[in-house]
C-alpha cells in the first residue's frame, strides 16, 4: 500500500509536551513512507508518564480492510523479547540469586565447556559477548510437537565458543535462552509463567503473552510477506521458537508503551517494583564497547549517538513482523511495529523523529586526508554470525556481506550504503555526516582482520574480513560451471554415438561405456542435489524452518554422490590407460575429472559431504 491512511491520531499529555507540533510528526511518517510499500504500522511516543503521540497507518487485514489499533493489534515483537529476559535476570539479582559477574556453570544443571578465554557470565550472556557462533537451523519449527523442552534443547544444540567471552559481540539467541533458563532454574517457575506473572501483569499489559500452545495463534493479527511482484500475502507459517526466551512474546504497540515508562522510570511503575531505579541505569549502562568512540552494548539494548542524540534501542524482526524500540536521552521513548518485514524503514523513521524531537545538531566539521593504501582497507567483509561446522556455514556466503571500496573524492564506502568513512587512524575511520565511528582490527603482520561498529540494522557488531572467492557469487558461477559440464557432455556424448552410428564405427563408443553411463547418472543426482541445497539455503535466509525431509535427503545425496565420484574416477581412469581411445574420449574424461574434484573440493569446503544432521 502506497498511499498513507492515518487512521487514528491521539495525543494525552499529562507532564510535558511534545517539543515539536503533532502535524509536524505526521507530515515527516507521511513523507517517509510515501515510496514504501507496507501493510500496517503503527508508532508510539511516549514520556515517563503517558503516551504523548500515536500514529496508526494501513490496516491489519488486507481481506477485511480493518485498521490497525494500537490497544488491540497484537504484534509478535521477536527479538524485543530479550528486553524481558533481560528484566527477569535483573529481578533476580536484585533478589540475590543471581550475580551477573558469576560464572554461569554456577546456575546450570550442565556445563559450558570454557575452551578458550575468561568464564561465561550472565552480563556476557546479555551483550551478546559469550562468544558463542550463531546456528539459524532448527531454532524455528512450523509444529508445535516438535518443540523441545528448553533444557533437553540448550544441552543437545550447544553451539562451539570460537571467541573468548567478553571481547568480541556475536549476535546470540542462545545466549539470551541460557539466560531464560537460568531464571526458570533460580525462581522454581517456568519461563512462561514468569515473564507473565512477574512482568506482564505488573506492567499492565493486559493484551500481551508469552504463547506455547496453538490456541494463542488466533489472538496474533494477521501478517504478510512481499511477492516478487510487489504485492503482500498473507503469511500462514507458524512459527514456534525452541529458543523462546530469544523471542516469543506478543504485544499491543498500547501495552509496549508501559515498558518503555519503566525504562523511563515511571514513578507509578516503580512502586510495583518490577525493577529498581538503579536495575534500570545498570540496564541502559553500556557494559562492553570496543572503544570510547564506537557505540557499544547495554543489556540486551545497544547504543546509537549521532551529535547530541543518544539512544539505547532494540529491534525485532520475523518474516511478517517487524519492530524497533528507542529510548532517546533518558527522557523520552518511541516504539514503532509492522505486520510485515521492514526494519531498515521503520530504524530510519525512528532516527527521523528522534532528531524532530530533540535539539541535535553535529557540531563539528569532519574533514578528511588522502591515504596511500586504500587496498589495505578495501575488500569484503560479512557479518560473523552464522555457524562454522554444519550446512548452516553456507549462509554465511550469502547474508549480510559488504563490500568496502575507496572513492577518489578520499572517502570509503560500502556499496549500497550512502555513509562516507573518512580515514582518521591505522584503526579507525568515522562517518562524514552522523560522526559515527569503526574500528579495524588489525593483524599482527598488519593486514585488516575485521571491522568493528554499528553497521548492522546499527546494531554493534563483527564483520570478518573474507576473499572474494569465498562469496555466494562465486559458490554460484562454480557451481553453475560444473552443471553445464555435468550436463553438456553427456549430450555431446549422444551427437557423437549417433554421428559414430551413422558411420558404423560405434565400437569404440562401447570401450567408455561405462565411464560414461556412469558420468550421466551423477548428472542426474548433481541436479537433484543443486535443486536442495538452493532450497536449503534460501529457507535459512528467509527463516522458514520446514526444511528437515530435505535436508537428510541432501546429507544422503552427497554420500551417494561421493561414492560415484569415486567410481567414476576409478573407470575413467582406468579407460583412459587403454591404447584405442579417441582424442576426444581422453579430453572429455580429463575435463570431467577436473570437474569432479572441483566438485569434491567445493563440497569438502562447505562441508556438505559430512555436516551434522
Amino acid at each position: 500500500m502506497k498511499i498513507i491512511n492515518i487512521i487514528l491520531f491521539f495525543c494525552s499529555i499529562v507532564t510535558a509536551q511534545l517539543p515539536v507540533n503533532s502535524v509536524v510528526l505526521d507530515t515527516l511518517i507521511e513523507r517517509m513512507f510515501t515510496d514504501t510499500e507496507y501493510v500496517g504500522f503503527s508508532v508510539i511516543i511516549s514520556n515517563s508518564d503517558s503516551i504523548v503521540y500515536v500514529n496508526n497507518s494501513g490496516v491489519s487485514d488486507i481481506k477485511s480492510q480493518k485498521q490497525i489499533n494500537h490497544k488491540s493489534d497484537v504484534f509478535r515483537i521477536a527479538s524485543i523479547s530479550k528486553l524481558f529476559t533481560t528484566i527477569a535476570v535483573l529481578q533476580q539479582v536484585e533478589k540475590g540469586l543471581l550475580n551477573l559477574d558469576e560464572d554461569i556453570n554456577k546456575y546450570l544443571d550442565f556445563s559450558i565447556p570454557n575452551k578458550i578465554g575468561r568464564p561465561i557470565t550472565l552480563k556476557h550472556l546479555l551483550t551478546h559477548t559469550a562468544g558463542f557462533e550463531d546456528k539459524t537451523r532448527g531454532t524455528y519449527t512450523t509444529s508445535i510437537e516438535q518443540l523441545q523442552p528448553l533444557n533437553l534443547y540448550l544441552k543437545e544444540k550447544m553451539p562451539d565458543k570460537i571467541y573468548p567471552a567478553g571481547e568480541i559481540t556475536l549476535y546470540s539467541n542462545y545466549s539470551f535462552a541460557l539466560a531464560g533458563y537460568i531464571v526458570e532454574r533460580v525462581s522454581n517457575e517456568k519461563f512462561f509463567d514468569y515473564i507473565t506473572k512477574f512482568i506482564l501483569q505488573p506492567l499492565g499489559m493486559n493484551e500481551s503473552f508469552v504463547y506455547e500452545e496453538d490456541t494463542f495463534q488466533d489472538r496474533i493479527m494477521p501478517s504478510y510477506t512481499k511477492k516478487a511482484d510487489g504485492s503482500f500475502e498473507k503469511f500462514n507459517t507458524i512459527l514456534y521458537r525452541n529458543l523462546s526466551p530469544a523471542g516469543m512474546i506478543n504485544a499491543t504497540p498500547y501495552d509496549m508503551s508501559r515498558l518503555m515508562q519503566l525504562l523511563l522510570r515511571n514513578k507509578e511503575l516503580l512502586n510495583q517494583n518490577i525493577l529498581s531505579t538503579n536495575s534500570i541505569k545498570n540496564l541502559l549502562t553500556i557494559h562492553h564497547r570496543y572503544s570510547p568512540q564506537v557505540q557499544g552494548y547495554g543489556l540486551s539494548m545497544y547504543e546509537k549517538k549521532i551529535g547530541d542524540l543518544k539512544s539505547m534501542n532494540i529491534g525485532g524482526q520475523l518474516p511478517s513482523f517487524s519492530s524497533q524500540m528507542s529510548i532517546i536521552n533518558d527522557s523520552i521513548g518511541i516504539y514503532v511495529c509492522a505486520n510485515t518485514s521492514m526494519n531498515r524503514p521503520l530504524i530510519s523513521l525512528i532516527d527521523s523523529l528522534a532528531f524532530k524531537l530533540t535539539t541535535n545538531s553535529l557540531t563539528d566539521t569532519i574533514g578528511y586526508k588522502k591515504i596511500a593504501n586504500p587496498e589495505r582497507y578495501a575488500g569484503s567483509y560479512r557479518w560473523n554470525r552464522y555457524n562454522r561446522k554444519d550446512l548452516d556455514y553456507l549462509r554465511g556466503l550469502y547474508a549480510n556481506t559488504k563490500v568496502l571500496y575507496y572513492n577518489d573524492d578520499g572517502f570509503f564506502k560500502f556499496y549500497g550504503s550512502p555513509d562516507k568513512w573518512i580515514y582518521q587512524t591505522e584503526k579507525q575511520f568515522r562517518e562524514k555526516n552522523s560522526g559515527k565511528y569503526i574500528l579495524f582490527d588489525i593483524n599482527p603482520d598488519g593486514s585488516v582482520k575485521g571491522i568493528k561498529g554499528n553497521l548492522i540494522l546499527d546494531m554493534p557488531v563483527y564483520l570478518e574480513r573474507f576473499k572474494f572467492i569465498e562469496t555466494g557469487k562465486i559458490l554460484d558461477n562454480t557451481i553453475g560451471y560444473m552443471l553445464i559440464i555435468f550436463f553438456a557432455l553427456p549430450i555431446l556424448w549422444g551427437i557423437v554415438l549417433i554421428i559414430k552410428k551413422i558411420r558404423k564405427t560405434v565400437h569404440r563408443y562401447d570401450k567408455t561405456f561405462a565411464s560414461k553411463t556412469i558420468s550421466v547418472l551423477i548428472s542426474g543426482l548433481f541436479f537433484l542435489h543443486l535443486l536442495l541445497f538452493r532450497n536449503i539455503l534460501a529457507n535459512y535466509i528467509d527463516f522458514v524452518t520446514d526444511e528437515t525431509s530435505a535436508t537428510i535427503i541432501i546429507y544422503h545425496l552427497s554420500i551417494i554422490m561421493l561414492i560415484l565420484l569415486s567410481l567414476q574416477f576409478y573407470v575413467m581412469i582406468r579407460d583412459m590407460l587403454k591404447k584405442n581411445i579417441s582424442l576426444f574420449d581422453r579430453i572429455t574424461f580429463g575435463i570431467l575429472m577436473f570437474t569432479g574434484i572441483t566438485y569434491y573440493l567445493l563440497m569438502t569446503k562447505y562441508n556438505l559431504f559430512w555436516f551434522s544432521l
